[in-house]
């Protein structure tokens, strides 16, 4: 849990990334498109297992999601919204959340996102939505040691097909964002081709978990949809 100042220390921001630990995991993206774009101030707000949805989850979540809106609506400099998230992990039937031991179902969550989009939209705010990125089921099993038991390489390859069990969520989220007519970066776009989803460089991977970027996973995808930030954040 951290709210993260980004670059806007002694600055107001101009954007924010908003969202669970899957957003914390993007401040990599965002310092390192930042440095070639000196105009871009960010800050970053994320709670774990908290997607930031107005009404959705435990009091400690909807509260912290009320708490972030609330921050947006009384700074008037923001103008995009990024909301990040791991959103499979909420689009199940029924989500349970440890604290609670309560069952959050689906519908639940499609409301809460649907509210959520349309109530930064109706502040005035650009809202640019983030799917969730590929990832192995084990980063590790891709790191190169100097004692290996097995090839690295074979531990993490991830075909398009695996990578899409993750990705039944946009059934509902690509048609809603075309509803709303709010922009969208798709990692898939970056890291995936039509067979299969690099996890990684040289000896660097771009996950520490299942869902969530490394820095260098960060970085990378900076630099691949370097283009497509400048047009989505319009800071």
């Amino acid at each position: 849990d951290w709210c993260n100042q980004g670059n806007a220390t002694g600055k107001v921001p101009n954007v924010v990334l908003v969202g669970d630990s899957y957003s914390n995991s993007l401040n990599g993206m965002m310092d390192a498109f930042a440095v070639g774009n000196k105009a871009l101030v960010y800050e970053q707000y994320g709670r774990g297992q908290c997607p930031s949805l107005m009404g959705y989850g435990p009091d400690w979540c909807t509260g912290f999601a009320t708490t972030v809106y609330e921050r947006v609506k009384k700074t008037p400099s923001i103008k995009t919204v990024v909301i990040a998230g791991n959103w499979d992990y909420y689009w199940a039937e029924k989500k349970k959340f440890s604290a609670t031991g309560k069952d959050y179902l689906r519908a639940e969550f499609e409301k809460a996102l649907t509210d959520t989009l349309k109530a930064y939209q109706a502040l005035g705010r650009r809202v640019v939505f983030v799917y969730q990125s590929p990832g192995v089921a084990d980063p590790k099993a891709c790191v190169q040691r100097r004692v290996r038991l097995g090839n690295a390489e074979d531990k993490c390859s991830l075909t398009r097909e695996q990578a899409q069990v993750r990705e039944t969520y946009r059934q509902f989220v690509t048609p809603l964002l075309a509803q709303l007519k709010i922009p969208a970066l798709d990692p898939y776009a970056y890291f995936c081709n039509a067979a299969e989803c690099k996890v990684k460089e040289g000896d660097q991977v771009f996950n520490t978990t299942t869902t969530h970027l490394s820095g260098f996973g960060g970085q990378y995808l900076a630099r691949k949809a370097a283009p497509d930030l400048k047009k989505l954040l319009q800071f």
